[in-house]
C-alpha cells in the first residue's frame, strides 16, 4: 500500500499541467532596453507571467530572460547576431519552445502552454502573427519589389515560438557565416523583417507559419498580443522645455518648410530653422557650414554648439531640457512627444528615436536615425559638444553621433513611435495610434498625413496649453536672428531685440 502511495505522489508531481507542456519548457527572452523606463516595463512583464506560471501549480517555472541583463554589447534587438548565444546560454535540455517577444507584449501564460502543446515540437517551425509589405519599401531593402506581398515576417510584439531543431539549424548557419564576415549584413532596419529573411535564405521552405493565438490586438483566442507603448506617465513635459531645431538648406525654404510651418511647428514654443543661408521670410539662423547632398555631420554638431551658447545667454531659454533636432520632411506630433517625455528619467542621458544598427555582429553601435526626430536632453547635448567630431563634413551625423556616444557608455534608446520613413512603408498593423514622427514627403501629402494622423490630438493638446503658448508666443523664431540682421530690425520691434543673441 506504501508503494502504490509514493508512485502516485511522484506521479502528480511529474505530471505538466492540463496545457500539456510543463512551465519550464518554454524560455522567453524579451527585448528589453537598459534605460529605467523600458526596464521597468520589462521587469513588469516577467513578473506578470512569473505569477501566471505560480497559479498553474505544475513544479516548474519557465525561463525568462531580459535581454539588456543577458547581452551587454547591445545588439540584442537585432535578433541574428545573437543565435547562437541564444542556443547556447538560454536553451536548456528540457527546452521545447523559445518564445521572443517584447516588453510591450501581453502575454496569457496558460493559453500559450495550450497552444504550444498542440504544435510539432520535432520540426523545424517558427511561429507568429504574419505582417507582409503592401508595396516594395526602402526599410526592407525594396525586396521582392515585384511582388512584396509574397514574403510575410513575423510582428515581434505579437510573439514569436521557435522550436528547438530550427533554432540549432539557425544557430549552425550563423556559425558558419561568421567564419565569412563579407557575408553578413553591415546595416540593421527592420530585425523581424531581416531575420524573416535570413530564416528563408537557409531553407526556402521555412517559412513563418500564421497562428490565431500571436495577436496583433487584444483577442480572447490570444496568447500573446500587441499592445501599443503607454505614452502617458502623468507627467507630461511642458513645451517650454523643448526647444525643436530643424535642419534645413536654402533649395527646401520653400518646397519644405511651408508644410511644417502650417502643421506642427504652430504648437511649438521653442523653434529654430537652421540653414546655410540666411532668409528673414522664415526666419533661419545660418549655421556657417555649406550644404551637403548627404550627411551633414559638420551642420549637425554646429547646430548642437548653436543651440548649447543659446541656451547659455537667453534668458527665455531657461528651462530646456530636451532638444528635437529634426529634418525638413520631418512630421512630428507635439502632443505625443511631450506626454512620451514625461516617461523618462531626468538623471539618465537621453538619445531617444528610432534605432537602426551598424556592424552589430562585430563591434557595432545603434544609431537613432536622423529622419524620425532625435530627441536629446542637454546634459547629452554637452557630452556630444565636448568629444565629439566628424571625419569629414559630410560624414553620416547620426551615426557619427551615436558612435561618439557609444564610446562615453550612453546608448540609444528605441520607440517604435518614430519613424524614419512614410506610414505607407509599414504594415499597418504596427503603427499606433500615438505615434510621434513620419520622415519623407515623397510621393505623399503632408498635408494629409498630418491631418490623418496628428493634427486633432494637436489641437486639442493646444487648447489646454494655450496659455503656455500665447506667453511664448512673440518670441518664437526671433531669438537667433543673425547679428548683421539684428540692427535692421531695431527699429521694428524693442520687444523682439531684448531676445536677441550675438552668434
Amino acid at each position: 500500500m506504501l508503494k502504490i502511495v509514493l508512485i502516485s505522489f511522484t506521479f502528480i508531481l511529474l505530471t505538466p499541467t492540463t496545457c500539456g507542456i510543463f512551465s519550464d519548457e518554454i524560455s522567453f527572452l524579451v527585448l528589453s532596453q537598459k534605460n529605467k523606463y523600458h526596464l521597468g516595463v520589462a521587469k513588469q512583464l516577467k513578473h506578470t507571467i512569473i505569477e501566471q506560471s505560480l497559479n498553474l501549480d505544475d513544479g516548474t517555472k519557465p525561463n525568462i530572460y531580459l535581454a539588456n541583463e543577458v547581452f551587454k554589447k547591445g545588439n540584442s534587438w537585432a535578433i541574428i547576431p545573437i543565435l547562437i548565444d541564444i542556443r547556447n546560454q538560454l536553451i536548456t535540455s528540457r527546452t521545447k519552445w523559445f518564445v521572443l517577444c517584447e516588453t510591450n507584449s501581453v502575454i496569457n501564460f496558460k493559453k500559450l502552454l495550450s497552444s504550444l502543446s498542440a504544435e510539432d515540437e520535432t520540426k523545424e517551425v517558427y511561429m507568429g502573427y504574419s505582417l507582409y509589405d503592401r508595396e516594395a519599401t526602402i526599410i526592407h531593402h525594396f525586396a521582392f519589389f515585384r511582388n512584396p506581398q509574397q514574403f510575410h515576417f513575423p510582428y515581434i510584439r505579437a510573439g514569436v515560438a521557435f522550436s528547438i531543431p530550427l533554432l540549432n539549424r539557425l544557430a549552425n548557419h550563423l556559425s558558419l557565416l561568421s567564419q565569412q564576415p563579407k557575408m553578413l549584413t553591415d546595416f540593421t532596419i527592420d530585425a523581424a523583417h531581416e531575420l524573416a529573411l535570413f530564416i528563408w535564405n537557409v531553407d526556402k521552405n521555412l517559412v513563418l507559419k500564421s497562428v490565431p493565438y500571436f495577436c496583433s490586438r487584444f483577442g480572447l483566442e490570444c496568447a500573446i498580443y500587441a499592445k501599443e507603448e503607454n505614452i502617458f506617465c502623468g507627467n507630461a513635459i511642458s513645451l517650454d522645455k523643448v526647444l525643436f531645431a530643424v535642419k534645413t538648406c536654402g533649395k527646401y525654404h520653400k518646397e519644405r518648410l511651408p508644410f511644417i510651418q502650417k502643421t506642427w511647428a504652430r504648437f511649438t514654443i521653442h523653434l529654430r530653422f537652421f540653414s546655410d543661408i540666411y532668409d528673414s521670410t522664415i526666419p533661419t539662423v545660418p549655421t556657417g557650414v555649406e550644404n551637403t547632398e548627404r550627411g551633414h555631420c559638420e551642420k549637425s554638431l554646429k547646430i548642437l554648439r548653436l543651440i548649447l551658447n543659446e541656451i547659455s545667454k537667453n534668458s527665455t531659454l531657461k528651462n530646456i531640457e530636451f532638444i528635437v533636432l529634426a529634418d525638413d520632411d520631418t512630421l512630428l506630433s507635439i502632443s505625443s512627444l511631450s506626454e512620451y517625455l514625461g516617461c523618462f528619467d531626468k538623471k539618465e542621458y537621453m538619445f531617444l528615436g528610432e534605432r537602426y544598427g551598424y556592424n552589430l555582429f562585430s563591434d557595432g553601435y545603434s544609431y537613432i536615425t536622423g529622419g524620425a526626430g532625435i530627441v536629446f536632453n542637454t546634459k547629452t547635448i554637452k557630452k556630444i559638444v565636448d568629444s565629439c567630431s566628424c571625419s569629414s563634413i559630410s560624414s553620416p551625423d547620426d551615426m557619427i553621433i551615436a558612435s561618439c556616444l557609444k564610446q562615453l557608455n550612453i546608448e540609444a534608446i528605441h520607440s517604435s513611435l518614430f519613424h524614419q520613413a512614410r506610414f505607407r512603408d509599414y504594415s499597418p498593423e504596427i503603427l499606433e495610434r500615438s505615434s510621434i514622427s513620419f520622415h519623407k514627403f515623397w510621393q505623399i501629402d503632408p498635408f494629409e498625413v498630418y491631418e490623418n494622423w496628428f493634427r486633432k490630438k494637436d489641437e486639442e493638446y493646444f487648447k489646454i496649453n494655450k496659455h503656455i503658448l500665447s506667453d511664448y508666443k512673440y518670441i518664437k523664431q526671433n531669438c537667433m536672428t543673425p547679428s548683421s540682421v539684428k540692427n535692421k530690425q531695431k527699429q521694428k520691434s524693442n520687444q523682439i531685440n531684448s531676445n536677441h543673441i550675438e552668434l
